[in-house]
């Protein structure tokens, strides 16, 4: 607990050193009398954290009894489901019993349908719909979705920092709006997406639903989407309806907005939750349909709820048509109807980003585009071939030219590029004949590269792997001079050196460094995205955790 008359105390109390104890004495001791007539006298309010809250010292003592109380609350009204008290159009919960009911029965009751088989059924479907696209928008949708989990719509273009990252944005933007509107997917219970709005602007809202006319959500102006659950009890936890009467959360208005399927069991919209994380983290947990601006529902009623604290509950229901055939379009929507809509409609279920939207940003596309028109100028390098020769020492006998144990010389090359940068900073790419892969693995033609700031003496080989490759805004012309160097190493290698034995290049193995604090290795893609460009005919493997093989025949 926090007492208020300490802190005023504190103010006026100063730290001085000592020179003879090199102790810290407390000036306000000195003057303590100063401090009784300076701090007013009168009862001080007392401040302390809510139990509720996670930084509570008790506060998994209070959430083990909380489920607990949860769990009996449930089981009590398992079977027995809430009647509305309606008053001039609006259910009034009428007591703290009341509310009681209807907040379990808002919540546990919200799924009719086992979740996890829902997932799946869901899932299949985007499966099939995405093996059907062709491999590059493949690559595509799979950025896109992972783009528009982690930045989010509205929320990313509000933080773009340059006029190529909103410009990335926008077209990411319309391409998850494409292909939502186009992808028809079946459900076995409606949608929702639940929000907290203030109360200044919930009428205004309101404004765009209207009983028995066609909806869209976003709005069409904004050329974006709109994330679903497919979980009611997911997407109602976002709309704040368990702030009851509890700080300013209470004084948001919690919106709800169902979507049913058709006679079908039918509704336009993207399973984007089928998509595992790039990271490594498993799929997304919200379970989250991607609603296009393009598609319409119509709106069929709109209930509202007010709790005895007078905080309003309103659930919107609409019906997706049955025909999905035909493509219909919005009449053009208020400025302010507009910004609302996408202040609140456009972007995923979570409203919380995952990543802030910054310049450094790598947009794969981008550099690719860059790199491939030719726009981005590799630097000068120079390159020295050194002669390599090794023995080979066959672990068996699957040369039918040796016999076991015997050994004989072989002859080849290694490579080192150099370059520098604008900002001077010296850059080398090193490939070596992988002589274990030689003698261990009987395979002839595989290659190491390796790339990294030259001149580091502390390590291995005088290359540091753990340097930025983006430093000082230099990426894109970074990477079209590891391009170029690859094709000269290729010209001279791919079909055997003439003062070589000769054989070729089947494989390159690479390991693309993490950057400093990531989870998934983004250098590796890059890498592969660059490969896939320039080597349409190339295959590119996982060995071994980030190590990747490059197989050029």
């Amino acid at each position: 607990m926090i007492k208020l008359t300490n802190i005023l105390s504190e103010a006026y109390g100063t730290y001085v050193k000592n020179a003879q104890n090199k102790a810290l004495k407390r000036v306000g001791k000195k003057y303590g009398a100063t401090i009784k007539k300076l701090t007013p006298k009168i009862k001080m309010p007392k401040f302390e954290l809510p139990k509720s809250s996670p930084a509570h010292p008790d506060y998994k003592k209070w959430k083990a009894k909380q489920d607990v109380k949860e769990k009996q609350i449930q089981a009590k009204y398992k079977n027995i489901d809430r009647k509305p008290n309606i008053q001039n159009g609006v259910d009034v919960v009428k007591s703290g019993k009341d509310l009681e009911h209807f907040l379990n029965d808002f919540k546990h009751k919200a799924d009719k349908v086992d979740r996890i088989d829902h997932e799946d059924f869901v899932k299949d479907q985007f499966d099939k719909n995405k093996a059907a696209l062709p491999q590059a928008l493949q690559q595509q949708l799979e950025e896109d979705i992972e783009s528009w989990k982690r930045m989010g719509g509205y929320e990313a273009i509000k933080r773009a920092q340059s006029p190529r990252i909103l410009q990335f944005i926008e077209g990411r933007n319309r391409r998850i709006s494409d292909i939502s509107h186009k992808t028809v997917t079946k459900v076995k219970q409606p949608i929702e997406r639940g929000i907290m709005i203030p109360n200044k602007d919930v009428d205004k809202f309101l404004e765009r639903f209207k009983l028995g006319e066609m909806v869209d959500i976003p709005d069409e102006g904004s050329h974006g989407s709109s994330g679903f659950s497919i979980s009611g009890k997911t997407a109602r936890s976002f709309s704040g309806y368990e702030y009851t009467d509890e700080g300013s959360m209470a004084e948001d208005a919690s919106i709800i907005m169902r979507i049913s399927p058709n006679k079908n069991g039918e509704l336009r919209g993207l399973y984007v939750d089928g998509q595992e994380q790039s990271d490594g983290g498993g799929y997304w947990s919200e379970g989250e349909i991607t609603r296009s601006s393009k598609s319409r529902a119509k709106c069929v009623s709109i209930k509202k709820v007010r709790y005895p604290s007078g905080k309003m509950v309103y659930v919107i229901d609409m019906q997706e048509p049955d025909d999905l055939t035909t493509e219909s379009l919005q009449n053009e929507a208020t400025e302010t109807v507009d910004d609302l809509s996408r202040k609140y409609l456009e972007g995923p279920l979570n409203p919380k980003p995952r990543k802030s939207v910054k310049e450094g940003i790598i947009i794969l596309k981008d550099l690719l585009l860059e790199i491939g028109e030719g726009s981005a100028k590799p630097y000068n390098w120079s390159v020295s071939a050194k002669p390599y020769s090794t023995w080979y020492h066959p672990d068996m006998p699957n040369d039918p030219n040796t016999s076991t144990g015997e050994k004989f010389y072989i002859k080849a090359h290694n490579y080192k590029y150099l370059w520098t940068t604008g900002s001077g900073l010296k850059y080398g790419l090193t490939v070596t004949y992988d002589n274990h892969a030689f003698n261990r693995l009987n395979k002839l033609g595989y290659w190491n590269a390796q790339f990294g700031v030259y001149g580091i003496p502390k390590q291995r080989g005088g290359l540091d792997y753990n340097i930025e490759t983006n430093r000082k805004g230099e990426l894109f012309n970074v990477m079209a001079t590891i391009v170029d160097v690859m094709k000269d190493f290729l010209k001279k290698e791919r079909n055997g050196h003439p003062k070589s034995d000769g054989w070729g290049v089947d494989v390159i193995r690479y390991e693309g460094s993490k950057a400093r604090g990531a989870k998934s290795n983004q250098r590796n893609r890059l890498y592969a995205a660059y490969i896939k460009k320039h080597l349409p005919r190339a295959t590119i493997k996982n060995q071994s955790g980030d190590k990747m093989e490059i197989h050029i025949k």
